[in-house]
């Protein structure tokens, strides 16, 4: 053997053993065993255009896809591919928005060898992290399908409300990873990415949700129904969403509220579909609500959602139309009080104050102690200087609500205006206590 073929052979031996050669192998490696379990998943707008694009895990034993909750925002359709396939999902299995979770479900592909090829991606243990440790992060940022990149665990964070915990990590990530994988050596799932900070002066920031963290919200939700039968899927998911709409998770309950509808009969929706509605308009989807809210017309006149458009069209100062929706409302049922409240608050809000104290005064007469019409009265009454009237209307609106912190701001003005600086001074720093953003508030 010559001179030169033995520093070939050396030179070879020392690149296959290098550090960074058993890196670069290990990389591939960890690609190839978690690449079939990343998905690209796109949301749509009721009228089929995109919202965005983002990353999501399989967890094939339990048919989980695991991604972020806020790369829904206002969409309402979701939808998951991998190289060109299509992944059906059924429904969801978990929303936490305060820690960014969301986990649906998935239903196996009617493609049998598609179904072989997802791997079982195993589960690490997070709570086992080191920083320093080297981990690999795998999504479509820019679309870019499964885009692998490495680094390290460079902290762990907590966020500013204390609400949710993050792995730091130094692999980088960009719009569109959001929700795709993060594994360790061994190729086990440790976390999800969640965000990056940008900015001139931000380098490599980079965060993840721990794994344990999303198994925690996933099982807490992951309960059956007990029966297969219709009537039990519809209860169980419209409990589920009327649920989720109490806890003020109104994504989730919308979801839940159109699983029941997939088992409903069509004249029984017309409450599904007004629940809908009432939760798009909590999200101040207005279009979306009032897609809902006739959808739920079309089956069977409704008071609820009569309402509600009344509510929507008041909020886009299209007064005459929600005049229209309310008077609609008391048709269908002549003690709706909402129905009277709203037409109170338009006419209150165009300055026609008859007609306003006509139909909260009716409120009254239904003997509904409501704060916003005592409110509502109260404040006519201070317009038109009856201050005594006033503050009798502000007391009553705070008897029925005793944490209505603007009542007590106005009954604070009431009695300023007749003097009483000490009453004033007190109900001031009541409301101010109650509500501290008030003292920015123009009074």
């Amino acid at each position: 053997m010559n001179l030169r073929t033995i520093t070939i052979a050396a030179t070879l031996l020392f690149i296959l053993c290098c550090p960074v050669f058993g890196q670069f192998k290990k990389a591939e490696k960890i690609y190839k065993k978690i690449n079939d379990g990343v998905v690209r998943i796109y949301t749509y707008h009721q009228n089929n255009t995109l919202h965005g694009q983002a990353s999501g895990v399989i967890i094939k034993k339990k048919n989980w896809i695991v991604t972020n909750y806020h790369i829904l925002g206002d969409a309402e359709v979701i939808y998951a591919e991998h190289e060109g396939k299509s992944v059906k999902l059924d429904s969801v299995i978990a929303m936490d928005p305060d820690k960014d979770i969301l986990v649906l479900q998935m239903s196996k592909p009617d493609d049998a060898n598609q179904y072989k090829s997802i791997p079982n991606i195993r589960i690490g243990n997070s709570n086992d992290l080191k920083v320093g440790q080297k981990i690999y992060a795998i999504g479509s940022p820019y679309g870019f399908e499964n885009t692998i990149t490495e680094g390290i665990i460079s902290g762990f964070r907590t966020s500013f409300d204390s609400k949710q915990n993050f792995i730091q990590i130094s692999a980088p990530i960009s719009s569109g990873s959001s929700g795709g994988a993060v594994v360790n050596i061994k190729g086990e799932l440790i976390g999800i990415s969640t965000l990056i900070i940008k900015g001139e002066t931000a380098q490599n920031l980079n965060f993840a949700i721990f794994i344990n963290d999303v198994l925690e919200a996933a099982n807490k939700s992951a309960k059956k129904p007990t029966t297969d039968s219709k009537v039990s899927l519809v209860n169980y998911y419209y409990q589920r969403g009327y649920n989720e709409y109490l806890s003020k998770n109104y994504l989730s309950a919308i979801f839940n509220y159109k699983m029941a509808l997939k088992s409903k009969d069509e004249r029984g929706s017309a409450t599904l579909f007004c629940n809908i509605g009432i939760a798009y308009h909590k999200l101040d989807f207005l279009d979306s609500a009032i897609t809902w809210y006739n959808k739920s017309l079309t089956v069977a006149e409704g008071a609820d959602a009569y309402v509600g458009l009344g509510s929507v069209y008041y909020e886009q100062n299209d007064f005459d139309k929600a005049i229209y929706y309310y008077k609609k409302a008391i048709e269908t049922v002549s003690d709706f009080y909402e129905a009277y409240i709203g037409l109170g608050l338009v006419y209150y809000t165009k300055g026609d104050y008859l007609d306003a104290l006509f139909y909260l005064k009716k409120v009254i007469e239904l003997n509904v102690k409501s704060p916003k019409a005592y409110m509502l009265i109260g404040h006519i009454s201070y317009t038109s200087s009856q201050f005594d009237d006033a503050i009798s209307f502000y007391k009553r609106a705070i008897k029925a609500k005793p944490d209505y912190a603007e009542a007590y701001l106005s009954l604070a003005n009431a009695y300023i205006k007749i003097g009483s600086m000490e009453k004033a001074i007190e109900f001031q720093q009541k409301a101010y206590q109650l509500k501290p953003e008030l003292r920015n508030s123009k009074n």
